[in-house]
């Protein structure tokens, strides 16, 4: 019998959502495919917005394993 996403999960994705876990590890955490994940974010007007993630690519003056 398959799995229905529930008004438990919804509410369990919103607060790793909302504790800054990204798209892969909810979906880890939760048992749930990244595309489950996602598709339920959308609907509940969640976004895994990536502009921290460039921000991070910039080395900078960031860790010593970032390499240029």
């Amino acid at each position: 019998m398959a799995r229905t996403f529930s008004a438990e999960d919804s509410a369990i994705l919103r607060q790793l959502h909302a504790d800054g876990l990204n798209r892969n590890g909810i979906a880890r955490q939760m048992g749930w495919s990244v595309g489950t994940i996602t598709n339920h974010a959308q609907h509940l007007g969640l976004s895994f917005d990536r502009e921290g993630f460039r921000a991070d690519s910039d080395c900078g003056s960031g860790p010593p394993w970032c390499v240029r």
